[in-house]
């Protein structure tokens, strides 16, 4: 829901009103979830529980930025005009050692997959 709302926010040429966005976050582009989940689900040696995300975990600033200088560069971003709900608000540092270890891992990084969501 972030990433749309930052997206269209943008292409209707406004300012985001976003939280600080400083917690921990990690993207993982919904092709590379699937063909992960597809590739655990027929190894026999694949056990017990799994992170499935990517290795680029990062404040979440940083990823809102990012949205930025792919669909409207320069624009301002309005961070810290919503308080974050504590209760919503999640911190997200997958360890992906195991998946890595089967073979499994992400090939779309996140302005990729920014770039082609923007597209759709």
């Amino acid at each position: 829901t972030l990433v749309n709302y930052v997206i269209e926010t943008l292409r209707k040429g406004e300012v985001p009103q976003l939280s600080p966005c400083e917690n921990m976050w990690n993207f993982m582009y919904i092709t590379d979830c699937v063909r992960a989940l597809r590739m655990l689900g027929e190894r026999a040696d694949a056990e017990g529980i799994y992170h499935v995300a990517s290795e680029d975990t990062r404040v979440l600033k940083e990823f809102v930025e990012e949205i930025r200088d792919v669909i409207a560069p320069g624009v301002e971003l309005n961070f810290g005009a919503r308080t974050s709900d504590p209760e919503r608000t999640f911190w997200l540092e997958p360890d992906v050692g195991k998946v890595r270890k089967l073979g499994i891992m992400a090939t779309t990084g996140f302005q990729e997959g920014i770039v082609v969501f923007s597209l759709e």
